[in-house]
């Protein structure tokens, strides 16, 4: 594959990364604090709507626009939430909308939901009703529907009713919450904390504002919005330079639209001193203006000490070549199906078969699987939750789906695999990317986007699991420098 396809493809997991944050775009619109009544004695009556607008602003330019809507019923409420966005992706333009519904209790506390994200002719929807302990989810992606259930400590609320959630509390500086909830994109239970901070002035259009700074914390990611004594939102500010303002319909809509920057070319990191990883068997890296706490930098085939990280490429043996798949207690986990991740599908489990046919040894398998990803599924970028099945029925997509396919075909084989996301180098920069790791012993790097096994050593792993894990590399963007000091 000419190498301009893997440049276009290579840095889309930021893509992903993106997608998570819209989804949430609802946890950081805490605007609306107004102390109105939302007491059990209300519901069921007929009332007005309350309807807000927002326009998403990215270095200046608009690139989208969301719209929420709160609704007394019987049950308790009825909240409903769009998210539409116009991006440019390698130069392509790029559109993605979300859809959420949400029926929550009089406490605000989740009962049933609705999730549908578009991206072209891409499209995974998820629903879900809590049942005690439990929450059931039905999941349909690649035209096949599955049923999971995941645990519950407690009751969630959805992360697009967390701001009516706190409509009750008022707020005033010194005001913290610890909220739980659930996360319909990632599928997964999370916590938000948010800390309401001083009055802090605020100067819009020349006009001067009063408001109280209020502070959203999630995993290790800050997002900081300035709201007035009426409990209107003016402006927030949120990871990768995102803006959120306050806007009525009309303006939302149809108002502000210009030039969108590119997000994967923003998000790159250039470095002084270029190289090419082709034959290199060490790198050695400094990491810079970034806490690298929480990250998976110091194991398997890295090593980190203070901020400099060294990469020495895997060695795989003759003996390792020829061995079967290890059957280990601790890489049970790396077997098992997850929502995207369907190794249990008939249909996957059917394929890897024809494909491996009577091969025994695991790397033999993981060669032969991720030699096919690499030749059949067309580089891609695609604004969507990548999904194992839906890769496999629609051929398609960038590093994050033929990561997600190559893991489940793995597992499928009895071969423990898991998605690894961080960074690799092309052609002077780094962009952000993700990859698989196989165990073969011994955690392998294998990149299908690539066709390299093992992968080469401008690949930096951050984190590896699913998509709960990978938005940390969120954390990172914009930020994070990186020198170049020694390759062999």
């Amino acid at each position: 594959m000419p190498m301009k396809r893997v440049y276009q493809t290579a840095g889309i997991l930021i893509v992903v990364c993106w997608i998570a944050l819209m989804a949430m775009l609802a946890v950081k619109q805490i605007a609306a604090f107004r102390p109105v009544q939302l007491d059990k004695q209300f519901i069921g009556a007929t009332v007005e709507s309350r309807q807000e607008w927002s326009g998403i602003y990215l270095k200046g330019s608009k690139i989208g626009y969301s719209s929420s809507e709160l609704k007394r019923i019987e049950e308790g409420y009825h909240i409903t939430e769009e998210v539409f966005m116009d991006l440019t992706v390698m130069d392509m333009p790029q559109r993605i909308q979300t859809h959420v519904n949400v029926v929550a209790d009089g406490e605000m506390r989740l009962q049933i939901f609705s999730f549908k994200l578009t991206s072209g002719v891409i499209s995974m929807s998820v629903s879900g009703t809590v049942q005690g302990q439990r929450m059931r989810l039905n999941i349909l992606t690649g035209g096949k529907k599955e049923f999971r259930y995941i645990p519950l400590k407690e009751p969630p609320v959805l992360a697009n009713s967390i701001r009516y959630f706190l409509l009750k509390k008022g707020i005033k500086p010194g005001m913290n919450y610890s909220l739980p909830f659930f996360d319909p994109l990632t599928l997964s239970t999370r916590t938000i904390q948010v800390t309401v901070l001083d009055k802090e002035p605020l100067e819009i259009n020349g006009a001067r504002h009063d408001c109280y700074k209020v502070q959203t914390s999630f995993q290790g990611m800050t997002t900081a919005s300035w709201v007035n004594e009426q409990g209107d939102t003016l402006r927030e500010e949120s990871t990768m330079g995102l803006v959120l303002v306050r806007e009525d319909r009309e303006q939302a809509m149809n108002k502000g639209w210009g030039e969108k920057p590119d997000i994967v070319a923003a998000s790159s990191i250039k470095v002084s001193r270029a190289f090419s990883a082709q034959g290199l068997s060490f790198l050695k890296l400094r990491l810079k203006n970034v806490s690298l706490d929480g990250f998976a930098l110091n194991e398997g085939r890295q090593r980190l000490a203070g901020d400099i990280v060294e990469i020495r490429r895997e060695e795989i043996s003759p003996a390792d070549m020829r061995r079967a798949t290890v059957a280990l207690p601790a890489m049970e986990p790396f077997l098992h199906a997850t929502p995207f991740i369907q190794c249990d599908s008939p249909v996957i489990r059917d394929f890897v078969r024809q494909q491996a046919g009577r091969e025994k040894s695991a790397y033999a398998v993981v060669r032969n699987l991720t030699s096919w990803v690499y030749k059949n599924i067309e580089k891609k970028p695609t604004l969507s939750i990548p999904s194992a099945l839906e890769v496999l029925e629609k051929k398609q997509g960038d590093c994050n789906e033929h990561a997600v396919l190559l893991t489940a075909l793995c597992r499928a084989a009895g071969v423990p695999s898991r998605v690894a996301a961080g960074l690799v180098h092309l052609n002077g920069s780094f962009f952000y990317h993700a990859w698989c790791e196989v165990f073969l012993g011994s955690w392998v790097s294998v990149d299908p986007t690539m066709d390299q096994v093992p992968a080469d050593v401008s690949h930096i792993k951050f984190v590896d699991g699913d998509l709960e894990n990978q938005i940390s590399i969120l954390k990172l963007i914009g930020k994070l420098e990186i020198d170049v000091l020694e390759f062999l």
